[in-house]
């Protein structure tokens, strides 16, 4: 007779409790009726809660924008350089959701670009996809266009990968 992967029944450990999640049958009815409490009463009670005055300081979360802005490397600002290239007449058309999305999208494949170029990972499709992906967020332009875009800024960073390799 072959052996149950299961333990036997004596030896199962019970379930943890998970908040939230419904009783069995058995603990389900075992909850009175009296125990219950109205979804209103308890959200009135809640908010009264909040907005009770606490004693002792209040505890203040660190800002986000203290953070050291990095020095960017000569190598960072190349590549960054060859990115924005033939591309300011395009960005100043933009509406300003675009721009800061753009923006911030350009910067993100600056740092990825860069990483890979110091890591030595650096490779024609790999620029060439994150150039590419980033000149899609143009809106309006011709994908022909755009394609050409990529690929003389493909090789114009895959230059800097040359000279760095030699």
């Amino acid at each position: 007779m072959a052996k149950s992967q299961f333990p036997p029944e004596d030896e199962r450990r019970p379930l943890p409790e998970v908040p939230g999640a419904p009783l069995a049958g058995a603990e389900q009815e075992a909850v009175k009726e009296s125990e219950r409490v109205p979804f209103e009463t308890s959200i009135e009670e809640s908010l009264q809660e909040k907005e009770a005055p606490t004693t002792g300081p209040i505890p203040v979360a660190p800002s986000a924008a203290l953070a050291p802005v990095a020095a960017k490397s000569p190598q960072y600002q190349r590549i960054e350089s060859i990115l924005e290239e033939n591309l300011g007449d395009l960005y100043f058309q933009m509406d300003e959701a675009h721009r800061k999305m753009f923006r911030a999208e350009g910067e993100k494949t600056v740092r990825e670009i860069d990483w890979l170029v110091s890591s030595a990972k650096a490779t024609v499709s790999k620029v060439l996809y994150l150039i590419r992906r980033w000149l899609m967020l143009i809106p309006g332009v011709n994908k022909f266009f755009l394609e050409q875009e990529a690929k003389i800024k493909t090789d114009k960073v895959m230059k800097i990968v040359n000279e760095k390799s030699q």
